[in-house]
């Protein structure tokens, strides 16, 4: 194809660059031409920004060079209005948040949105009339292995980025009696008080997590307002169920391949959830982990392969 994608930076940390990182190999399989920062004059050019950047003065250039800007977006970042430890932080995180929200107003052509919750927030945050599409994250296929489950002895997942609010150690502390292990950033005080079967394994490269996945049983989200993580969809493509709380984009992700309770206080305010509604689904899990297993992959296959995701980004962008 007679196209080239251009990235600003080479991402090589958290759900950003497990993106870009699947999404350059799937360009790869496709004979689709990328750079970084480079404009390719020979082939028709797309800048697809990821998040946000302080280069300002880089997106003027390609605006002169009238290089279409492509803007995916993911969640806003919002935590930091509820509680916040200092002003310094709170300072960092709303700048970053107007930086974001100033590319996507005054400098994007096109707007891609990580899912609908996404694209809900944003609208509700300042509406635009911009051409845009939602388009889910997607990882790569995997075969379908049916496992041989223990249902007296569930081995559960949970892969967060960094457990960063009361809430995610409050459902861990709840469901200790169950095996979770936690993978991602942690804080040492809060997690040295959850006794039981809860194992924090911190934070891994993406190449052990995908390692590890397939010897889980089931997926448990632990974050707040999910906007369309990696993670879960990496769990899905090997088959695993995904369980937790109905908020975010969660089930617009899963469907049927996902067990979800209702939170039963107020996320957007980070209350404490009502983690007896979750463990009530635990029966369910147990009872339906096989057909619950089969769905989740089935999803994955049909709706979040990147191959599939990547066509679909090329035709936004190049239409």
């Amino acid at each position: 194809m007679r196209i080239n994608f251009i990235f600003l930076r080479d991402i090589t940390y958290g759900g950003p660059g497990s993106f870009q990182s699947r999404f350059i190999k799937s360009l790869k399989k496709k004979k689709v031409s990328h750079s970084i920062k480079k404009i390719n004059s020979k082939l028709n050019n797309c800048l697809l920004l990821i998040a946000g950047t302080k280069n300002i003065f880089l997106l003027l250039f390609y605006k002169f060079k009238k290089i279409k800007i492509v803007h995916r977006l993911d969640g806003l970042n919002w935590q930091h209005k509820i509680k916040c430890s200092s002003f310094s932080k709170y300072w960092l995180s709303e700048t970053r948040l107007k930086l974001v929200w100033f590319i996507r107003r005054y400098f994007a052509d096109k707007i891609i949105y990580q899912s609908e919750f996404v694209k809900s927030l944003w609208q509700q945050y300042d509406y635009l009339n911009k051409p845009s599409i939602v388009i889910h994250n997607g990882s790569f296929k995997q075969k379908f292995k049916k496992k041989i489950i223990n249902q007296n002895d569930l081995k559960l997942v949970a892969v967060e980025g960094e457990l960063n609010c009361e809430p995610m150690y409050h459902i861990l502390d709840q469901l200790s009696d169950i095996n979770i292990d936690v993978y991602g950033n942690y804080d040492l005080r809060r997690a040295s008080r959850i006794k039981g079967k809860i194992v924090f394994k911190g934070a891994v490269n993406r190449e052990e997590i995908l390692r590890v996945l397939p010897s889980y049983d089931a997926y448990i989200s632990l974050e707040l307002l999910p906007p369309c993580p990696n993670s879960v969809i990496e769990a899905m493509s090997f088959g695993l169920p995904i369980f937790g709380f109905s908020t975010g984009a969660l089930y617009e992700l899963a469907k049927d391949g996902a067990l979800l309770a209702d939170y039963g206080s107020n996320p957007y305010k980070m209350e404490l959830p009502n983690v007896s509604n979750l463990r009530k689904l635990l029966p369910r899990l147990k009872k339906n982990l096989s057909k619950l297993s089969y769905l989740s992959w089935k999803r994955h296959q049909i709706n979040l392969n990147i191959d599939l995701i990547t066509k679909k980004y090329i035709n936004f962008c190049f239409d």
